[in-house]
């Protein structure tokens, strides 16, 4: 999950070539899907599993 500071730090974000390498990095082994889509989101009280380490 992602928060921002504003509409303009994430503007920049995709505009500075650190972040974007991360986000590269972090794409490669995740799937980013909005938090709506998610079976648990559709509760008044999400719950969440942990995942193990």
């Amino acid at each position: 999950m992602s928060e921002w500071k504003s509409h303009e730090a994430i503007e920049a974000a995709h505009k500075n070539e650190n972040v974007r390498a991360m986000w590269n990095k972090f794409f490669e082994l995740c799937d980013c899907i909005p938090l709506k889509e998610l079976a648990e989101a559709q509760e008044m009280f999400a719950g969440f599993e942990p995942i193990d380490d």
